[in-house]
């Protein structure tokens, strides 16, 4: 395990893709843009590090000290890890600092499963399953089944104190460590790609970041200091997982309707697909309630497909279409 100290600015505007229009408009839940993040060296340097054999590993720079002790490193497909988190301020003055209880504070990076690749199929169909697998970009969802699938911790409640300019440089939320004391949460991690569908085997490359002390720095962005603690965590096999990228769109394309669509317009018409996996949207009635893969295929002029396909069964579970001229 490792971990770092580092600085890094905040550009709150970011320009949706046309696909993201359509798809909030099909499901009304997809998650609000965040702002983008570039990396810069930090004016301070790591004061120490320690990562000894066993689940704690320390981080301490700028006058603060990151303990995150692991109650285990290795953990069933599915199963949950717990993480003892303090920040301690050894500084003689208040710190301000962006308190972990959010989805950043903790991620783990778990892959999606895409083999077995599943059915070869001939003609336009055979080129579209080629197309998802090998372009599709996870937009607007951001979640590309070629990397990795950053999943958050589950986190405490934000419970440190307000202070005296906390909140005051820019629009990320801020509290307050008081000199000499010790900030404490617990993380908790579930080796899972989605509720409901278990991680697969392997290694899931963790980081657990601290943000402190920022600043605006000009042309609306503001810049932090970060503690980071790295590492990674094993899952061990044994757990069934979810129906294959492959698969899934194996049943997209058997489903008669789809194939009737798909048939309508060459492949030059195609524009963008997106073949991500999603977790259950329990309430929403424009989306299932089981975790589902979601795919997508997009065509000029304007006009869409689709499907859900159940991510446990590979049921095909609903289906979209936007014909030309496509208003949506």
């Amino acid at each position: 395990m490792t971990g770092a100290a580092r600085g890094f600015t905040l550009d709150p505007m970011r320009s949706p893709a046309w696909a993201l229009a359509i798809a909030i408009g099909l499901t009304a839940c997809g998650p609000a843009p965040r702002p983008s993040s570039t990396s810069s060296p930090s004016s301070a340097q790591s004061a120490a590090v320690s990562a000894p054999a066993s689940t704690t590993l320390v981080v301490a720079d700028a006058g603060l000290r990151l303990v995150a002790e692991f109650d285990r490193l290795q953990v069933e497909a599915g199963g949950a890890i717990r993480v003892r988190l303090s920040i301690e301020n050894t500084r003689p003055t208040d710190v301000v600092f962006e308190e972990p209880c959010g989805a950043d504070a903790m991620t783990a990076v778990v892959q999606v499963p895409i083999e077995p690749i599943g059915r070869a199929w001939a003609g336009i169909a055979g080129a579209f399953k080629t197309y998802a697998l090998q372009q599709s970009a996870g937009s607007p969802i951001e979640s590309s089944i070629r990397t990795g699938l950053r999943t958050s911790a589950a986190t405490g409640p934000c419970h440190a104190p307000s202070g005296a300019g906390a909140g005051a440089v820019g629009p990320l939320p801020t509290t307050v460590i008081p000199s000499g004391t010790t900030y404490a949460t617990v993380l908790t991690w579930t080796a899972v790609i989605v509720p409901g569908v278990p991680a697969l085997p392997g290694s899931a490359p963790y980081s657990i970041t601290v943000r402190h002390d920022q600043r605006l720095a000009g042309g609306g962005l503001i810049r932090a200091d970060t503690l980071e603690a790295t590492g990674t965590i094993t899952i061990a096999d044994g757990a069934p997982s979810a129906v294959s990228a492959g698969q899934a769109l194996d049943a997209v394309i058997a489903d008669g309707a789809f194939g009737q669509w798909l048939a309508k317009q060459p492949r030059t018409s195609w524009v963008n697909t997106n073949l991500f996996i999603e977790p259950g949207a329990v309430g929403v009635d424009a989306l299932p309630a089981v975790p589902y893969w979601d795919v997508e295929l997009f065509r000029e002029p304007r006009n869409w497909a689709i499907v859900y396909v159940d991510a446990l069964s590979g049921q095909v579970l609903r289906r979209s279409f936007c014909d030309i001229p496509c208003a949506r």
